[in-house]
């Protein structure tokens, strides 16, 4: 590689450099993975609380429970 000049702290730096790139992209995929967790649930959420009412006419007619403030407890009165 370099021959004799800093062999080994050249190996030392790539060895970390490398660990560095791969901790990088290992973090991303997981930060992605949380979000989209969270986005799939958001939605479960939304549809859990959609609620139908029957009109005077006997349509259906849907109203969705307003969004929830996060980390703020959410209470729906029905």
């Amino acid at each position: 590689m370099l021959g004799g000049i800093g062999e080994l702290p050249y190996r030392i730096l790539v060895s970390v450099g490398s660990v560095f790139i791969a901790m990088l992209s290992l973090s991303g995929v997981v930060i992605w993975w949380v979000k989209r967790k969270s986005r799939w649930r958001q939605n479960r959420l939304q549809k859990q609380n959609t609620t139908r009412k029957q009109s005077k006419l006997g349509a259906v007619e849907t109203a969705a429970a307003p969004p929830c403030q996060p980390r703020l407890a959410c209470v729906h009165v029905s």
